[in-house]
C-alpha cells in the first residue's frame, strides 16, 4: 500500500536536503568537515539527496552515517543526531518500497523525539503518522495525530515549518472532506489558501488548496464552482511538472479526479473518460486514485468497447491486490495499535501526574487551614477573654480537623496495606482516634488551665485599672 503524499513529505522533510540541485553542496560540505559532527550530518544530507534516484548510494551513505554516530556516542546531542539518522532511515525505506519498515521508524523516532523534548521531529513524525491512519482510513485517529502536529508546528518558527504547517492543513482539510464535514474542510482549505495567496509557498501547495476548495463545493453541488477551482488545480500542477517531486502528478490526479465525477453528475460521460484516461496517462503513482479510475474506465467501456474494459478490469484486480494486501495491512494496523496504546499510556500517566497534583495543592491547602485555625486560636485567647466552652468547641474542632487530615493522607496507604478490608481500615482509625483523644485532653487541659490563670489575671488588671481610675476620680474632690 502506497502511502500518499509520502514521498512529499520527506522531500521537505526536516532537513530540507532533498533536491538534487544540493547534491554538489553537500559532496563539498563532506570534504571540508573537520569533525564527526558535520562528517554525519553531510553523510545524512547525501542520503536523503540520493535517495530521489539512486537508492543504492543512499544506502552507501546511510550505512557510513551510521558508522560516524557509533562515534558520536558521548556527545551531548547524539540523541539529535539518532532521531535524524532514524528519519533519514525512514525515508530509504519508504523509496525502496518497505513502507511497514519506514512507518516503524516514523513510530520509533516520534516516541525519541517526543521523550527528549525535540519539538520539529518530533512534529514531523506525527504528520506521517498521521497520514498512514488516514491510508489505513482510520479517520479518527489519523485526525488526533494530524491535530497534534499542527499544534507543534505552530509553536514553531513560522518560516521554517510554513509548508509543513500548510500540508497538516491540506491533509486535515481531505480527511474532513472524505466525511462529509465539509464545514470543517473548508475551513482548513481556506487557511492553506490564505498561505499560498502571500506567494511564501510554491504553485503546488496552492494547487492543492484550489483542489480541495474545489472538493467541498462538489460536495454542496456548486458544480460549477467546483469545476473551476479543479481547473485551476490542474493548471497550477502543470507548471510544476519538471520538479523531481511525484507531487504535481498526485494533485493533478485529484483533481482529474474531481473533474471527471462532475462530469458524470450532469452526464457527460465522454468528459469523464477523458478526465480518468488523464489519470492513468499521467499519474505514476500505483495508489487508490489510479485504482478508481481503472474501475470507472472498466465501467465506461464495458458496453460497446469489452477488450478495453477486461483490459482495465485486469489492471483494476492486480492494483486492488496490491494496495490491500492483508499481510501489509496487518503489519500496519499493529504498529498504528501498539503506538496508540503508548499515547494511550502516556496519556494516562499525564493525568494521573495532574491528579497527583492536584491533590497535593488541596493538601497544602488544608495544611495551612489548619496552620491558621492554631494561630488565630492563639492569637485569640492572648488578645481577650475567652469562655471555657468556647475553648471546648473550638478545641473539637480543631481535633476534628487534624483527625482527618490524617486520614486524608494515610488513607491510601492503609487501603493497600489492608487490601481495603473495611475491617482492617476501621481498626487502623479507631486505634489513631485512641491516641490523638487523650493527646487532645491533655493539650486542653494544659491550655484550660493556661487560659483560667490568664483570664485571671486579665480581670485584675481591669480590676486594678478600675481601682486607680476611681482613686484618681476621689482625690480632687478630698
Amino acid at each position: 500500500m502506497k502511502i500518499k503524499y509520502f514521498l512529499f513529505i520527506f522531500l521537505f522533510s526536516l532537513n530540507g536536503f532533498a533536491q538534487l540541485k544540493d547534491l554538489k553542496k553537500h559532496h563539498a560540505d563532506l570534504k571540508k568537515a573537520t569533525t564527526d559532527s558535520l562528517r554525519f550530518n553531510a553523510l545524512i544530507n547525501l542520503s536523503w539527496d540520493y535517495s530521489l534516484a539512486d537508492l543504492d548510494s543512499s544506502a552507501y551513505y546511510l550505512l557510513r552515517a551510521e558508522s560516524v554516530l557509533k562515534k558520536l556516542k558521548s556527545n551531548k546531542y547524539v540523541l539529535r543526531y539518532t532521531v535524524n539518522y532514524i528519519e533519514a532511515q525512514a525515508n530509504y525505506n519508504n523509496r525502496k518500497g518497505n513502507y511497514a519498515k519506514a512507518l516503524e521508524l516514523y513510530v520509533e523516532c516520534l516516541k525519541l523525539s517526543e521523550q527528549q523534548g525535540f519539538k520539529i521531529y518530533h512534529a514531523y513524525a506525527l504528520l506521517i503518522v498521521g497520514m498512514f491512519a488516514e491510508e489505513l482510513e482510520d479517520h479518527q485517529s489519523a485526525i488526533v495525530y494530524l491535530r497534534r502536529a499542527e499544534k507543534k508546528f505552530l509553536e514553531l518558527k513560522p518560516k521554517q515549518v510554513l509548508f509543513d504547517e500548510v500540508h497538516v492543513f491540506n491533509r486535515l482539510g481531505e480527511i474532513y472532506a472524505n466525511l462529509g464535514k465539509t464545514d470543517s474542510a473548508l475551513y482548513y482549505y481556506q487557511k492553506s489558501y490564505g498561505i499560498g495567496q502571500t506567494n511564501q509557498l510554491g504553485p503546488g501547495e496552492l494547487a492543492f488548496a484550489y483542489y480541495g476548495i474545489g472538493t467541498v463545493h462538489q460536495r454542496n453541488n456548486n458544480l460549477e464552482i467546483a469545476k473551476s477551482y479543479h481547473q485551476k488545480a490542474v493548471e497550477l500542477a502543470q507548471t510544476q511538472m519538471n520538479e523531481p517531486s511525484e507531487v504535481p502528478n498526485q494533485i493533478m490526479a485529484r483533481a482529474y479526479k474531481g473533474l471527471a465525477e462532475i462530469c458524470k453528475q450532469t452526464g457527460d460521460i465522454r468528459g469523464a473518460r477523458s478526465y480518468y484516461e488523464k489519470i492513468v496517462e499521467n499519474n505514476r503513482e500505483k495508489d487508490k486514485i489510479l485504482l478508481l479510475a481503472y474501475q470507472n474506465l472498466a465501467e465506461i467501456t464495458k458496453y460497446k468497447e469489452n477488450d478495453l474494459a477486461v483490459g482495465y478490469f485486469d489492471k483494476a484486480s492486480a492494483l486492488r491486490d496490491s494496495l490491500y494486501d492483508n499481510r501489509t495491512q496487518k503489519d500496519y494496523q499493529r504498529i498504528l495499535y501498539k503506538e496508540r496504546l503508548r499515547e494511550k499510556q502516556r496519556a494516562e500517566a499525564e493525568q494521573k501526574k495532574a491528579e497527583q497534583t492536584k491533590m497535593l495543592i488541596q493538601y497544602a491547602g488544608i495544611s495551612l487551614v489548619i496552620v491558621c485555625f492554631l494561630v488565630g486560636l492563639i492569637l485569640l485567647t492572648r488578645s481577650v477573654i475567652v469562655n471555657q466552652k468556647w475553648l471546648k468547641v473550638l478545641g473539637i474542632v480543631g481535633l476534628l480537623l487534624v483527625f482527618e487530615f490524617i486520614n486524608l493522607l494515610l488513607h491510601p496507604y492503609i487501603a493497600h496495606l489492608t487490601h481495603h478490608s473495611p475491617i482492617g481500615m476501621l481498626a487502623i482509625m479507631v486505634t489513631i482516634a485512641a491516641l490523638l483523644v487523650p493527646l487532645h485532653h491533655k493539650i486542653e487541659h494544659w491550655a484550660t488551665n493556661k487560659l483560667i490563670e490568664k483570664n485571671k489575671l486579665a480581670r485584675l488588671r481591669i480590676a486594678q485599672k478600675i481601682i486607680d481610675k476611681e482613686r484618681e476620680e476621689a482625690e480632687p474632690m478630698t
